[in-house]
Order: C-alpha cells, then structure tokens, then sequence
C-alpha cells in the first residue's frame, strides 16, 4: 500500500541530479544530506554551493534517520492536481537537537 494519493507521482531526483544521491540512498534505506567538504557543515536542500562557506567540495554522507524536529513547515494548497479537493496538508521538518544547538548555540526545547 502507498503512502501517496492515487494519481500522485512518487517523488523523484530533480532534473539536474544533484539530489539524486538523497533519493538513492532513500530507495536503500539510507539518509544521504549533503555535506561541505571544506567547513564541515551539513546543509539540506542540496545546493551546488556550501551555504556557509561557498565552497563547491559538496558531498553525500550517510547519518542516522533519528533526531528531535526542531522546524516545521505546512502548505495548505495542494501541490499537485490529485490532490485537490482533498484536505491534504504538506508537512516539511528539518534538523536535530544535536545541529540546532551547533548551529545556533541555543538548547533545543523539550
């Protein structure tokens, strides 16, 4: 059984392929996020680019699919065709306690 509404596509890489890693990993059970070679610094969307540092040495590092959500966000329209008519609420969360904190400096809430 599918998660998705009927009509639905399933979730695919961009064009590009530059998040195409993420997706791979996802399709093995893996979390893949993109990670910057030159600072350290994990970052998600994937970009071409460190948000940080602007360094270009970008790579995909597995990491454990465990952590505190910290940010979320909900789109109340719907995102595709089969979903309208339909009370469907997107939901996007990012981050764990350990990256807010380093991020941040500040405790995460409880």
């Amino acid at each position: 059984m599918s998660y998705l509404s009927p009509g639905l596509p399933a979730p695919v890489a961009a064009r590009d392929g530059l998040d195409a890693p993420f997706w791979d990993g996802l399709a093995n059970d893996k979390l893949l996020l993109q990670r910057c070679q030159s600072c350290e610094r994990w970052q998600w969307g994937a970009e071409w680019v460190c948000h940080r540092c602007r360094s270009f040495d970008l790579t995909f590092e597995e990491t454990e699919a465990t952590g505190i959500i910290y940010s979320h966000q909900r789109v109340w329209h719907p995102v595709h065709p089969a979903l309208k008519g339909a009370r469907a609420v997107r939901h996007r969360a990012c981050g764990t306690a350990a990256r807010r904190q380093r991020a941040t400096g500040r405790q995460p809430h409880r």
